[in-house]
C-alpha cells in the first residue's frame, strides 16, 4: 500500500504542476494512461496502474483508476467531477473500492474570479460524516499567472496554515521555478522545490530537490515527451540514488480524435467500464433524453438474466453469482433500442 501511495502522490503533483502549464490547443483528449514500474530484479517494466477518462460536452466528468494487482487490472479509486456554466470546474467526488462496492473517500468545491479558480475547500468522509479538513487559496500576478498556493488545514474547529507553493513564471506564463514550504513553529521553512525547462512552450523536463538538514538534496527527475500536436506523450520519473539518475516509473498517455468525437456527440450510445470486471462496473447511457428505460442482461446463449426498469443514466452491473464469460445487455427507450456486451472476469 505504501508504494501505491507514493505512486499516487507523484502523478498527482505532475499533474498539479501541468496544470500550472499554458494550455495547448489540440484536436484531441486523453482517453487513458498508464503507469509502469521499473523492476530492478528482472529490468522490465511492470504494470501498475491504469486510468480512463470519461467525459460529457467535452469535460473530463468521471475518471476511474486501477492498479495491478495479481496479474489483473482491480478498481482502486473513481473521480467525478461536475463543471458550472462557464465550463469551470465546480466539485470533484473521489470515492475508493472496498473489494465490492465503492466508498465515499473526499470531496472538492471550488470558487472562481475572471475564469481563475480563486479557492477550493476539501472535505473527508468520517464514519457517514462529511468533515472539512483543507481549503486552499489562489493568488495570481497582474498577467493573471499563477503565483501562490495556500493550504490550510482544519484543526480543533479553525483553520490554521499548512503548507504553500510559490511559482515563477517565463513571459508564456509557464512556471520555470517551483518552492513548497511547511509552516513550521510559525514560520515557512523549505520543503521542496523543482526547476522546469521547456522547448517552444512544451514542458521537456523537471527536476525536484526536498530540504534536508540546511542543504537541498536531489529527489527526482522526470523527462517529457510530446507528439506532433504538443501534447505529452509520455513521462519518465527517475530518482536520485547513489550519485546516478535511476528509471522509477512511467507513465504514457492515449488519446482519442475530437475530430471522430463530435461526429458521434449526439447520437445515443451506451459505455460499459471497466469492461471486462470482475465484481462491479457501470453502464452509462449518453445522449439519451429519456426518463425511463428497460434493460435487460442476457448471457451467450440468449438466456435472460436480468431485466429491470431504471430511470437512470448510470446502472450499475453487479456480477453476483454470475460466472465468467461474455454477456449481452439490451437498453430499450422510446428513442430505439442499444446494445452490446461486456466480459466477466
Amino acid at each position: 500500500m505504501k508504494k501505491t501511495t507514493t505512486i499516487i502522490i507523484l502523478v498527482l503533483l505532475i499533474s498539479i504542476n501541468l496544470t500550472a502549464q499554458k494550455s495547448i490547443q489540440s484536436n484531441n483528449r486523453i482517453k487513458e494512461t498508464l503507469g509502469e514500474l521499473w523492476k530492478n530484479s528482472t529490468s522490465v517494466w511492470e504494470n501498475s496502474s491504469k486510468t480512463t477518462y470519461l467525459y460529457t460536452n467535452n469535460n473530463n466528468t468521471s475518471t476511474l483508476t486501477f492498479i495491478w494487482q495479481g496479474g489483473a487490472w482491480v478498481n482502486s479509486s473513481k473521480q467525478t467531477t461536475t463543471f458550472d456554466n462557464n465550463n469551470n470546474m465546480a466539485t470533484t467526488l473521489v470515492e475508493s473500492w472496498n473489494g465490492t462496492s465503492w466508498d465515499n473517500s473526499y470531496r472538492s468545491t471550488y470558487t472562481y474570479l475572471g475564469g481563475k479558480m480563486q479557492s477550493s475547500l476539501s472535505e473527508e468522509y468520517n464514519s457517514g460524516v462529511w468533515t472539512e479538513n483543507n481549503r486552499s487559496t489562489y493568488t495570481y500576478d497582474a498577467n493573471n499567472y499563477l503565483i501562490e498556493v495556500k493550504l490550510e488545514s482544519k484543526y480543533t474547529g479553525s483553520w490554521v496554515n499548512s503548507s504553500r507553493t510559490t511559482y515563477t513564471n517565463n513571459a508564456s506564463g509557464n512556471p520555470t521555478f517551483m518552492l513548497a514550504e511547511t509552516w513550521t513553529d510559525g514560520a515557512w521553512v523549505g520543503s521542496s522545490r523543482m526547476n522546469y525547462t521547456y522547448e517552444t512552450d512544451l514542458l521537456t523536463g523537471l527536476i525536484s530537490e526536498y530540504y534536508s538538514q540546511g542543504v537541498w538534496v536531489l529527489s527526482s527527475k522526470v523527462i517529457y515527451t510530446n507528439n506532433s500536436e504538443g501534447e505529452i506523450q509520455s513521462y519518465l520519473n527517475q530518482t536520485w540514488n547513489s550519485g546516478v539518475w535511476k528509471d522509477y516509473f512511467k507513465v504514457t498517455y492515449t488519446y482519442e480524435s475530437m475530430s471522430m468525437i463530435e461526429s458521434i456527440d449526439q447520437q445515443p450510445i451506451s459505455i460499459v467500464y471497466p469492461n471486462p470486471f470482475s465484481e462491479q462496473a457501470t453502464l452509462s447511457l449518453k445522449n439519451i433524453d429519456c426518463k425511463s428505460y428497460q434493460i435487460s442482461i442476457m448471457n451467450i446463449t440468449g438466456d435472460m438474466i436480468l431485466s429491470e426498469q431504471s430511470e437512470t443514466k448510470e446502472f450499475i452491473l453487479n456480477r453476483n453469482n454470475l460466472a465468467a464469460g461474455v454477456y449481452f445487455y439490451k437498453v430499450i427507450s422510446k428513442e430505439g433500442i442499444l446494445t452490446g456486451k461486456f466480459i466477466i472476469e
